[in-house]
């Protein structure tokens, strides 16, 4: 396994619990959310640069989506 990959899940798996005791105990849980949603977004953008991927490679499923 390469240990890019081994970091990610590992940092994800610390990081979900984390965000579950944020949820819980915020007065806003909306805002929150969007905060780590944008989070999310940031990160895996970076992830795709940095393993030099295609961005717009996953809109190539949408038509196999839409069929299903």
């Amino acid at each position: 396994m390469d240990a890019t990959v081994f970091i990610l899940v590992i940092v994800s798996g610390l990081l979900h619990p984390v965000r579950e005791v944020l949820l819980k105990h915020n007065a806003y849980p909306e805002g929150l959310a969007f905060a780590v949603m944008t989070l999310f977004g940031v990160f895996s953008g970076l992830q795709v640069l940095a393993s030099g991927q295609e961005p717009w490679a996953a809109l190539q499923v949408w038509p196999a989506v839409i069929v299903s």
